[in-house]
C-alpha cells in the first residue's frame, strides 16, 4: 500500500456520527452521511407560521355570508319604508276624533254627537254623574245613561237623526258603537 491509498482507506472506514453508516467518498469530508446531513438541516429550519389566508372554500362562505347579511339589511330597510308611515301614525298623539269601533263614514252632526258622547263618558267616569247640559246636536235632547251588567252606557236619544239604529259610548272604556 502506498501513502496515497491510506487517506482514501481512512475515508472509507469513516462512519456517520449520527446513524453509524459507512461514509462513501463524496461524504468523506463531513462527519454525517448525506441522509443524516439533510435531516439535520431540516431540523434546524424553523417551522413556518400557519397561514391565516383563507382557502377557496372559506372565501366562498365569507362572500355568501356577506351577501346574505346584505340582503337582510336591505329587506329590513324596505320593511321600515313600507311600514314607516303606520309606525309614525301609531306614535303620534291621538287625533281629535273620539275612539270608534268599526269604520263607518259619518256626517258632521254625527261626529259632533260622538264627540259629545265621549265628553259625557269622560265626565261620568270621573264624577259618576251624567251632565244634563250635554245634548245631541241633531235633536237637542239630553243623552241617556243606561246600566247593563255593571257597565254604564251613554247613548244618543235620537240615533235615527244620524241614520243609525243606535249610537252609544261605553263610559268605562270610551268605545263608541254605532248600529246601522
Amino acid at each position: 500500500m502506498t501513502d496515497q491509498d491510506s487517506p482514501s482507506r481512512e475515508m472509507r472506514s469513516a462512519t456517520c456520527l449520527r446513524c453509524g453508516r459507512l461514509l462513501n467518498e463524496d461524504e468523506g469530508s463531513h462527519a454525517l452521511c448525506s441522509v443524516c446531513a439533510i435531516e439535520g438541516a431540516e431540523e434546524r429550519i424553523p417551522d413556518a407560521p400557519v397561514s391565516d389566508v383563507p382557502g377557496p372554500q372559506s372565501d366562498r362562505r365569507a362572500r355568501f355570508e356577506a351577501a346574505f347579511l346584505g340582503v337582510l339589511v336591505v329587506a329590513f330597510f324596505v320593511l321600515i319604508a313600507i311600514q314607516g308611515p303606520g309606525i309614525v301614525r301609531a306614535m303620534l298623539p291621538a287625533s281629535d276624533q273620539p275612539p270608534r269601533e268599526g269604520v263607518q263614514a259619518t256626517d258632521r252632526a254625527t261626529d259632533e254627537c260622538i264627540e259629545n258622547l265621549a265628553i259625557a263618558a269622560d265626565e261620568y267616569a270621573s264624577t259618576g254623574v251624567l251632565d244634563e247640559q250635554l245634548a245631541c246636536p241633531s235633536s237637542s235632547r239630553p243623552y241617556i245613561a243606561r246600566e247593563s251588567l255593571g257597565a254604564m252606557t251613554i247613548g244618543c236619544p235620537n240615533p235615527s237623526a244620524h241614520e243609525l239604529k243606535s249610537l252609544s259610548v261605553d263610559a268605562g272604556s270610551g268605545v263608541v258603537t254605532a248600529g246601522e
